[in-house]
């Protein structure tokens, strides 16, 4: 399961590629914003896609238009992503906490973003998306082993809060180089890479392991 797919300039189909990797059982789409959608039309191209899990966000740009085209040519089942839904791949059990309806044109999409717990054995990770603590404050929080940092880990009042109830033994910020908004950079780690058997956690970066 692949959760977001990158601006286009970033080729995660390609490194999916690289990876070994040739099909997907999920591509989980958390919002239709180009950062997390752009590179999506390609990854339905160049792997076999079982399904796209989508908040189905209104008043969707062209990035998330073109993903939809791919999708219905390619002939994958688009999927609304809504709080309740669960997902079992194997030992990987998927559970949607957000969004519980798509929203509406004129609102900010990161508000009705998908956000995930996803929990592999006695591994939990929280995918936050876009969706910072405005959003996920009213979810059912618990303890989780990894954190992806919502919104590339901008300024967020309610986030120490949440650490208190969330106590992750890692969290995860990822954004690009030479990003317009001065947040901190994934390019000083490199790529960062979680592998977990569903006990043990390791934790390895392209600049070194941490």
């Amino acid at each position: 399961m692949l959760v977001d797919a990158g601006p286009p300039e970033a080729r995660v189909d390609r490194q999916l590629r690289r990876m070994g990797l040739k099909a997907l059982a999920a591509l989980v789409i958390t919002h239709a914003h180009r950062d997390h959608v752009g590179g999506a039309a390609a990854v339905l191209r160049g792997l076999a896609v079982g399904s796209v899990i989508d908040p189905m966000q209104p008043g969707a740009g062209l990035d998330e238009r073109s993903m939809r085209r791919a999708a219905r040519q390619l002939g994958v089942p688009l999927v609304q992503a809504r709080a309740g839904r669960s997902y079992a791949l194997g030992r990987l059990h998927v559970r949607v906490l957000w969004p519980d309806h798509p929203g509406s044109p004129d609102e900010d999409p990161h508000v009705h973003g998908t956000v995930l717990l996803a929990s592999y054995g006695s591994t939990d990770l929280l995918l936050t998306g876009d969706s910072e603590s405005a959003v996920t404050r009213s979810l059912p929080l618990r303890r989780v082993e990894v954190l992806k940092v919502a919104h590339h880990g901008s300024s967020d009042d309610g986030l120490a809060d949440e650490l208190r109830v969330l106590r992750p033994r890692i969290a995860v910020i990822s954004v690009g180089a030479n990003n317009d908004y001065g947040h901190p950079r994934a390019d000083e780690n490199g790529r960062v890479v979680l592998e977990s058997d569903g006990r043990s956690l390791t934790v390895r970066t392209q600049r070194g392991v941490r």
